[in-house]
């Protein structure tokens, strides 16, 4: 199940004057696609970035590293990091989510499943630790279910 295109801008979409100087530590794990999508519009209400007609976040960059894929907004006093790559378009919270996903389902160098008393799955980890609302990383992550 995933959210639609307007369940994805009505998450997102918040009075970003209202979180203005926020620097809130955002960690969000799980498997599913659905929890994902509303985890990255949350993070997105509040991206100081570019915004769409609706005041929605945009990202402008993006980066992968090992297991972690990263988009970023650089406001204009900032400098991009020497390996982001520019988005060919800012993307808004519905293009984000897509690219996540898609990503996820790809990849194939996966981290060792964890040994212990349990099953895994695949799952995503979301933060936002490397900067205030600006930069927001999906990680692959296995989900651990312990018996």
């Amino acid at each position: 199940m995933h959210l639609s295109r307007e369940a994805l801008y009505a998450l997102a979409h918040q009075d970003n004057d209202s979180n203005a100087g926020t620097s809130l530590q955002f960690e969000v794990t799980g498997t599913s696609m659905m929890h994902l999508h509303a985890a990255i519009a949350m993070l997105m209400a509040s991206t100081s970035g570019t915004t769409d007609a609706k005041g929605v976040g945009k990202m402008d960059f993006f980066e992968i590293e090992k297991h972690t894929l990263s988009f970023m907004f650089f406001g204009k006093y900032m400098t991009p990091k020497r390996c982001a790559t520019p988005l060919p378009f800012p993307l808004d919270v519905v293009g984000v989510c897509q690219m996540a996903e898609d990503w996820l389902r790809q990849l194939t160098d996966r981290p060792p499943e964890p040994d212990h008393d349990g099953s895994n799955s695949p799952g995503w980890r979301v933060t936002n630790k490397e900067g205030p609302w600006d930069i927001i990383n999906i990680e692959f992550w296995w989900a651990q279910h312990h018996k």
